[in-house]
């Protein structure tokens, strides 16, 4: 049996790939984004949110089994 992952960085070079094969295992993923976007293919729902901002993190966590964090400042000044 499989369980539900949250997944931060999902439209990332990393987090594609990491989509990807969690959903070819049998996982379900929540991907956490920081702005409205088209669904990622495979993801099965989606939380709009800030993570320095975790207002709505409770929500994003609700049922979820465990946190793959793969988001970061890739382009930063």
């Amino acid at each position: 049996m499989t369980g539900l992952i949250a997944l931060t960085g999902a439209t990332g070079f990393i987090g594609r790939h990491l989509l990807a094969d969690l959903t070819a295992r049998g996982y379900k993923v929540r991907v956490l984004l920081r702005r409205p976007t088209s669904l990622p293919d495979g993801a099965a729902s989606a939380v709009v949110g800030d993570l320095t901002r975790p207002i709505n993190m409770a929500a994003a966590l609700s049922g979820v089994d465990a946190v793959v964090h793969s988001a970061g400042l890739a382009h930063a000044m």
